[in-house]
């Protein structure tokens, strides 16, 4: 990759649902997209639904750690590092009634929208952070302090008020 930063958006969940129609939606629009997901055969029919659009399919189970950095590893090289990450990889199978939903079920879409996010997103920074860029300045805002008129206050049962910032007055 040259030193210039390519925009390349990593959507994972890229098969189905809202992570597929972003994945497709972005490559149509001219912007390099990695789209991630199980294999599946809605993963194989992305590519083609792509048609000449900028996309690349990458096979993944987002809460494998060794595939995942693999996986973001690869695409890097091929497409260039994330300058974003969408994380759509999410089950609703396992929800209903507690009574009726099978623990095992739920157990592994909690997986997947729990620690497939955190792993994605840990794979993706590391290619985000400087090391990988070289020097680039962030920018850190510090918001404003409210006015006092502004301050969001808690009324507690002896009418004394405190400022979320902590002061307290009677």
């Amino acid at each position: 990759m040259s030193g210039e930063r390519a925009n390349a958006v990593y959507v994972t969940g890229a098969s189905r649902g809202v992570g597929r129609l972003l994945g497709l939606h972005l490559a149509r629009r001219q912007t390099s997209v990695v789209a991630m997901a199980r294999p599946s055969d809605d993963m194989d029919s992305l590519a083609r639904d792509a048609g000449d659009a900028r996309l690349t399919a990458v096979a993944v189970d987002v809460i494998d750690p060794a595939a995942v950095r693999a996986a973001f590893t690869a695409a890097a090289k091929q497409v260039g590092p994330p300058t974003t990450l969408i994380t759509c990889a999410g089950s609703i199978d396992a929800l209903g009634p507690v009574a009726e939903v099978d623990p095992d079920r739920w157990w592994s879409a909690v997986a997947v929208d729990l620690r497939g996010t955190m792993l994605t997103a840990q794979a993706a920074l590391t290619w985000m952070l400087p090391s990988h860029w070289g020097p680039h300045r962030h920018r850190v805002r510090q918001p404003r302090r409210p006015r006092a008129a502004e301050r969001l206050r808690l009324r507690s049962g002896q009418s004394r008020r405190r400022s979320v910032y902590g002061d307290a007055r009677e």
